[in-house]
């Protein structure tokens, strides 16, 4: 659904992309962007579901340098029932 604080957002994370200093902060922040969104479209809790993956991610990375992410991504079931904002 498009509302003017969606839209306010999507011009924000645009401007920053444009301004962006390398094309590798730009990917970065087109991931996040996405990730975003893709979390919205499945009905989590934006804040607890970012927390959790910035607290998850590193430990993995830890462990091993090619780590599996699958369940990790906002239409795995475990996010859903773990996150769901409905």
């Amino acid at each position: 659904m498009l509302n003017s604080s969606s839209l306010a957002a999507h011009f924000r994370w645009r401007t920053q992309w444009l301004f962006a200093d390398t094309p590798q902060a730009a990917e970065a922040r087109a991931i996040i962007y996405s990730l975003m969104e893709t979390a919205k479209a499945n009905s989590l809790r934006l804040d607890d579901y970012l927390l959790y993956l910035l607290s998850v991610l590193p430990e993995r990375a830890e462990q091993r340098k090619d780590f599996e992410i699958d369940d990790l991504l906002p239409w795995s079931e475990e996010m859903k029932s773990w996150f769901s904002a409905v």
